[in-house]
């Protein structure tokens, strides 16, 4: 803390046996204080903290900044790919179901999309219950779900449930969920091509719903009809809803 000290000047500023008609007189004024070493010294001890402070704070920044880098730039790399990619034409679209949507012969069981380029092996009879195992299965593709049916061996369920869920933390958006990212997509009449054991499987999407977590409509056993079901997470990168997309065998389709 600094003391300042009030003082008052006197003196003379002029007398007549100078004998002077003219002069410039200069008032000037000199401060004291005292200054308390203590107080500033605690002051003083202040400054690492402060500094610390201030680094912190640009950690922070530079934090955040890079968690929304790295959370986003998959999705957005993802979504101008997918808007910049050009519609195959009539010509170009027989070509490509011979040249790429044709799966190779070892390939047992893949799932295909045409419309949002989505070409993946699918791995069955994958527990959703039990994050442990089906977490690291969808690094590499998608998930069938165990208990659902499989194309056309299906006598006790004809629901064929196939899912990949986006992981519940933000950063491992890319990770996890760029293969079901672009299903927001899909319209009805959209064609999905399941291969299993050498049979080629077509399906005509019907509908897309956003539902609760805990809703297992579609999951449930039944054998009414053929369905295919892909489900997701919603919005990607959390739990708190799921993406359905509901599609039957193209010859069933209205």
């Amino acid at each position: 803390m600094i003391l300042w000290q009030k003082h008052r000047h006197h003196g003379v500023i002029y007398q007549s046996r100078w004998q002077k008609t003219s002069g410039t007189v200069i008032v000037s004024r000199s401060i004291k204080f005292n200054l308390n070493l203590t107080n500033v010294k605690h002051l003083l001890s202040f400054i690492p903290w402060l500094k610390l402070i201030h680094l912190l704070g640009k950690s922070l920044i530079v934090g955040s900044f890079t968690f929304i880098i790295l959370t986003f730039t998959p999705l957005l790399a993802n979504e101008i790919q997918y808007r910049l990619k050009p519609t195959p034409s009539p010509s170009q679209f027989g070509y490509l179901l011979q040249n790429q949507l044709t799966p190779p012969e070892e390939k047992r069981f893949q799932l295909i999309i045409p419309k949002i380029d989505i070409n993946v092996k699918v791995f069955a009879n994958i527990d959703p219950n039990n994050p442990q195992e089906y977490q690291q299965i969808l690094t590499q593709g998608v998930a069938h779900a165990q208990g659902s049916g499989l194309p056309g061996e299906s006598d006790y369920n004809q629901t064929v449930y196939l899912f990949a869920h986006s992981t519940d933390a933000p950063y491992n958006i890319g990770r996890y969920n760029a293969v079901f990212y672009q299903l927001k997509n899909l319209e009805a009449g959209d064609e999905i091509i399941v291969w299993f054991w050498g049979k080629r499987f077509v399906y005509q999407v019907v509908k897309q719903e956003i539902l609760s977590r805990t809703d297992t409509q579609y999951f449930q056993p039944q054998i009414e009809q053929h369905r295919l079901v892909l489900q997701t997470c919603w919005p990607p990168g959390t739990t708190l809803k799921q993406l359905v997309v509901i599609a039957q065998p193209a010859g069933d389709t209205p």
